[in-house]
């Protein structure tokens, strides 16, 4: 089996390789995890497989060594090398199905997002009092209001359910929420009840809402 990387460099090729991911796919994950995060998460899951496996794995797929140049580092044929990739890449599977991966991604992803967002919301409590001081309460709300809209989705703190449903529908931000009426996001495929509740109570908490008129 001759592997086709098609322009990708690792993790993705190897994602493409085990996942049978479309380039489209991987674009997107590319995009929006990025390729230091997807590698992080990625090597946790290699490393649990056997040694001489995952040390083949980074041989294959991020130095793009052949066959041939691994099989003479290990001292073995090409066909055991090609054996052992396989073998490798199927006990990926079998351990680590890619909605656990995804999961994975979605978690160091939001980890790095709440440290960002910590210190985010450190400087804009100083923004926020100057703002009440110099221009009064009422407008120092507004003008926060006015932010929150155009921050991403993944600043709500959704669930990784709800989060995902929404993306699925074309939610980019927190402002695309608030454009639509209860019906519109009682219909997202998928949501449900609670993640219903769960959007409206995460909008709330900032001081936001959905429209109230149907449009």
């Amino acid at each position: 089996m001759n592997i086709k990387f098609n322009g990708q460099n690792f993790p993705f090729n190897f994602l493409q390789e085990v996942y049978g991911l479309s380039e489209h796919e991987l674009a997107e994950y590319e995009q929006q995890f990025g390729e230091k995060d997807v590698k992080a998460t990625l090597f946790y899951y290699i490393y649990t497989l056997p040694e001489r496996t995952y040390q083949m794995i980074f041989k294959r797929y991020e130095d793009k060594e052949t066959l041939k140049n691994i099989s003479k580092e290990f001292n073995c044929s090409s066909e055991l090398v090609r054996q052992i990739l396989e073998k490798g890449n199927r006990l990926m599977r079998q351990r680590v199905p890619f909605e656990v991966l995804l999961k994975g991604l979605y978690i160091t992803n939001q980890e790095k997002e709440q440290k960002e967002k910590e210190q985010n919301i450190a400087l804009g409590k100083a923004e926020v009092f100057a703002e009440i001081k110099n221009n009064g309460l009422k407008y120092a709300l507004e003008q926060h209001q006015n932010a929150y809209l155009k921050l991403p989705l993944a600043d709500l703190d959704l669930s990784v359910r709800s989060f995902n449903c929404l993306r699925r529908a074309g939610i980019i931000n927190i402002e695309d929420l608030t454009q639509m009426n209860a019906e519109q996001l009682g219909s997202v495929r998928n949501l449900g009840r609670k993640g219903y509740n769960e959007v409206i109570a995460k909008l709330h908490e900032v001081g936001l809402d959905i429209r109230k008129e149907t449009l």
